[in-house]
């Protein structure tokens, strides 16, 4: 009932500030937005959400409380942030679904439709309190399209996820890993850098 409650609450937002205020986005309370910040249609921003300089923010994109974006930052349409820290210069391509807690630092690139989870426990309405596990994505590291990312793991800085993996491991720094489950097939080479 926790989630299915949340949900609920941002649909109605959401629909409230289409419908009802005549708005393309809902803009909660307590959101610091910084200059120049591209807000497009159809967008929900949660209470307490904190939004640096020069940030786009793609058609119906979800960002949901307590969620830090730093500066020079861009998200592709119909992605969720899920109460998140998220760096300067990080780019998240289209349809991105990143649980709370995930941790993005600075200068990273995801590709569209990745995702992350944040618990080892499947709950489904059983009264189960997991703690939250979420997935930190080291400076600079490279995720390609589709990636999948499990709870409480860490990709090195200045990896390079390839596209489709599903990341079971953490990565050390400066290598390139692939396949589902991810393991490594070669180091990052200084002039890709």
């Amino acid at each position: 009932m926790r989630t299915q409650g949340n949900w609920w609450t941002t649909l109605q937002r959401l629909f409230r500030g289409l419908v009802h205020a005549k708005q393309f986005c809902f803009i909660g309370k307590n959101v610091r937005l910084g200059k120049n910040v591209k807000i497009s249609p159809m967008v929900l921003i949660d209470d307490n959400v904190f939004i640096g300089n020069n940030v786009f923010i793609g058609y119906a994109c979800v960002i949901r409380p307590y969620t830090v974006i730093g500066n020079d930052c861009s998200f592709g349409h119909l992605t969720v942030l899920e109460g998140c820290s998220i760096g300067n210069r990080v780019g998240i391509h289209a349809q991105c679904h990143l649980t709370k807690g995930t941790i993005i630092e600075d200068d990273v690139f995801m590709g569209a439709l990745c995702w992350t989870a944040n618990t080892k426990h499947i709950d489904h309405g059983r009264g189960i309190d997991p703690p939250v596990l979420a997935p930190t994505y080291k400076k600079a590291c490279g995720i390609g399209s589709g990636v999948g990312v499990l709870p409480d793991i860490t990709i090195g800085s200045n990896s390079i996820i390839g596209a489709g993996s599903v990341v079971t491991k953490n990565v050390p720094a400066k290598e390139i890993w692939v396949g589902s489950p991810a393991k490594k097939i070669n180091d990052v080479k200084e002039g890709i850098l």
